[in-house]
């Protein structure tokens, strides 16, 4: 499967799935085995994660599989909305762009953060299928 995709919007991805457990770049790479430059190349908008890649980022950090598309469909969408003008300070002319991607990454965080720690805990219960019966 070819690697697809705008790089800005895996550029976020991958910043924000770091976000999740606080982690440095660093941190990523170890936990998911995925190269650091490559993880660097990612956060810079350099490269496209392939998708064999994408999985070994979510698994790391415990991120649904099911929530990648929409996730990396919002944050083009919201990227988009940002560069469309709307985020540009007509005094000056100053790109507050750059100013808002903290603020973007911070907010999808938090609001995802409640479902996240639900579906942990959904994945922590035990499964009927493999508990013994005593």
């Amino acid at each position: 499967m070819g690697r697809r995709g705008d790089p800005e919007d895996w550029r976020l991805f991958v910043i924000l799935l770091r976000s999740f457990k606080h982690w440095q770049a660093k941190q990523l790479a170890e936990e998911s085995g995925v190269d650091p430059n490559m993880i660097s190349r990612y956060e810079t908008g350099k490269e496209v994660p392939s998708p064999e890649t994408v999985q070994r980022l979510i698994d790391a950090v415990g991120f649904p599989a099911a929530w990648v598309e929409p996730l990396i469909t919002l944050l083009r969408t919201l990227r988009l909305a940002v560069g469309s003008g709307a985020a540009r300070d007509v005094e000056d002319g100053a790109d507050l762009t750059a100013g808002l991607e903290p603020l973007l990454i911070d907010s999808i965080r938090l609001a995802l953060a409640p479902a996240c720690l639900e579906l942990g805990a959904l994945l922590r219960r035990e499964d009927p299928a493999t508990t013994s019966a005593d």
